[in-house]
């Protein structure tokens, strides 16, 4: 998808499952509008709630990109969970 734009599968519905698609600030592997274009790409659009986590969200110390953001979750796991507890599930 990143060279195309395109996902290297067959879709034939947008996906409409709940989706939280959350983007990391510095993420090389997946910049903002990169996760924006497969959020359009695959999704309905009112099955998807999409969050940035920015700079200034950040613990100090740590980072946000693709991969070191997990040394200190706290603030991408409360959005996590914030939208799990929040969503209406089927």
């Amino acid at each position: 998808m990143v060279l195309t734009g395109r996902p290297p599968y067959v879709v034939d519905q947008e996906i409409t499952t709940p989706a939280l698609a959350i983007s990391l600030g510095d993420a090389t592997f997946s910049p903002v509008g990169a996760v924006d274009d497969l959020v359009r790409r695959l999704f309905w659009s009112t099955s998807v709630t999409r969050r940035r986590h920015t700079g200034d969200q950040v613990p100090e110390g740590s980072t946000r990109d693709h991969i070191g953001w997990v040394h200190t979750p706290v603030t991408v796991v409360d959005r996590i969970v914030t939208w799990w507890h929040g969503t209406p599930r089927n």
